[in-house]
């Protein structure tokens, strides 16, 4: 086969490159995880334009830099290959604009007697709207990840510079929020209230692309679930309100030898010892849920049978409190799961959730009244409206608790977070606790926030595991937000320094 004069001339400069080539270790993943979208245009060249290097990042290009044309390869690109920001660049004197689809396909059926009506060439009829809709089309682009660090830049050709990122117009970011009502079977009383919602989640993205831009390359943000909801809205709805940290005494520790080295990684939803992902809804119950699947988790230990434990009969029927120190369980509002494991002591066992379902924070929620001994002065007013027949009183039955099932003792780990690694490994999951305000948002990777008050404790969860990125140690915690949330309701926090007080409130029941 004869090679064209073009060819032969691309192989002799093959040949000086491969020379001087010392590249070849490495990823297959960019290494500055983006995915840039531009033109086929010859005078463009992305990696001088944008100062990019071999193993940078993905360059998709086509005519116009279309990103419908590009929606295979960005799918591939952060699903497989782990890009979180796409950068799409148009640019002046583009060729793209000097013709129409229908100029092109009538040219084509001349040539060839053959029809191509079929094919959509995109192209652009004026490049301020190409500029507008791309970006949009694929924040509405299902098989892409939901999240907001879609950015356009304009190539200015004859002077080679790039313009600031285009911003969304605010009808786009009304469309956008309608989808996202409509993935969220969200919907408002009024009109009033529709447009109070929209202006919230406006501001909402504009903070999102911002945490991105912040978090760089260690955890991703979206428009998620939270997204019509305030900071100071989801701290009083979905957080707990806050309560004194306790201090628990020294005989409460568990005691272990010293744990000096630990695996690399560790994961207990390898064995079989976690639940699946439960919601919490619109209350602050996270602390039930985590003092429930630590029981889970106990029992499997034990029993080797993983059950799913009622976290409605904690929420209904648990008024433990420590009055002498500041905590209580507070129902819908907050608790400790210390005092959850003091309450299942005290009451004998627990129900599964067949028996006694959760309810409390769905959108056709039960009315349970208070616990009888709910303490007013340290859980603040009782709930305004509650139903004896969905109270404690009216649906805790003792005869379907789980046969054999009885929290004798409850331990706390000391905040070594190498004694916790080893803890988890020897005893299961565990409870924790931590300062939960900049999670509203998180979608993926590694949380490790430059600010975070560590005595600020406000969410409950469960330990599962541990592991690394990179040289990045992590801490795999399992949420109550739904599977929807975070990376599929779990999210990984940094692990070794503290970080938000994740180490400052490990406990685990103790089984009989």
């Amino acid at each position: 086969m004869a090679f064209t004069s073009q060819v032969s001339a691309f192989l002799i400069a093959n040949e000086g490159y491969v020379a001087q080539f010392d590249k070849g270790h490495l990823a297959l993943s960019p290494t500055r995880k983006v995915a840039i979208v531009t033109c086929m245009d010859a005078r463009i060249d992305p990696a001088k334009i944008l100062g990019l290097q071999e193993g940078d990042s993905h360059v998709i290009r086509n005519a116009g830099g279309r990103a419908a044309d590009a929606v295979r390869s960005l799918i591939i690109s952060q699903q497989l290959l782990g890009t979180r920001e796409i950068l799409i660049i148009h640019h002046t004197d583009c060729g793209m604009v000097t013709f129409k689809d229908s100029d092109l396909q009538e040219k084509l059926k001349k040539e060839f007697h053959s029809t191509a009506d079929h094919i959509a060439f995109l192209s652009i009829a004026k490049l301020e709207d190409s500029v507008r809709d791309d970006p949009f089309l694929l924040m509405q682009t299902y098989s892409l990840t939901f999240r907001t660090t879609v950015a356009i830049c304009l190539f200015v050709l004859n002077f080679v510079t790039l313009t600031n990122n285009y911003d969304f117009f605010d009808e786009q970011l009304e469309i956008l929020f309608k989808n996202w009502l409509g993935d969220n079977n969200s919907k408002y009383d009024s009109f009033d209230e529709y447009q109070r919602r929209l202006s919230i989640f406006k501001e909402n993205y504009f903070k999102i692309q911002q945490l991105n831009e912040n978090y760089g390359h260690g955890a991703m943000f979206e428009l998620n679930k939270f997204a019509d909801q305030t900071e100071h809205e989801f701290r009083n709805t979905i957080l707990m309100q806050s309560q004194t940290s306790p201090i628990h005494s020294a005989s409460r520790y568990m005691k272990f030898p010293t744990v000096r080295d630990v695996p690399n990684s560790f994961d207990w939803r390898n064995y079989g010892a976690v639940t699946p992902v439960k919601d919490q809804g619109a209350v602050g119950t996270c602390w039930a849920f985590s003092a429930v699947q630590n029981v889970e988790g106990q029992w499997f230990m034990k029993s080797k049978a993983l059950a799913e434990l009622s976290v409605e009969q904690i929420v209904d029927c648990d008024d433990m409190q420590q009055p002498d120190s500041g905590q209580a369980d507070c129902g819908v509002y907050g608790g400790w799961p210390y005092l959850s494991f003091q309450y299942m002591m005290h009451q004998g066992g627990i129900e599964s959730e067949s028996t006694y379902p959760y309810c409390a924070g769905l959108k056709n929620p039960c009315e349970p009244c208070n616990a009888p001994g709910y303490n007013k002065t340290l859980c603040g007013p009782s709930v305004p409206y509650c139903l004896i027949k969905d109270s404690c009183e009216s649906k805790l039955d003792t005869t379907k608790f789980i046969s054999g099932l009885k929290v004798v003792d409850w331990k706390a780990i000391n905040e070594d977070e190498t004694n916790i690694a080893g803890a988890l490994m020897i005893a299961g999951p565990l409870s924790t606790a931590l300062n939960a305000e900049q999670l509203q948002f998180y979608h993926e990777g590694i949380f490790d926030p430059p600010v975070c008050n560590p005595k600020t404790l406000n969410h409950a969860v469960l330990l599962v595991g541990w592991g690394e990125e990179g040289s990045t140690p992590y801490w795999i915690v399992k949420n109550s937000w739904g599977v929807n949330w975070g990376e599929h309701g779990y999210f990984r926090i940094l692990r070794g320094k503290g970080t938000c007080g994740i180490n400052t409130q490990v406990t685990t029941a103790i089984l009989h």
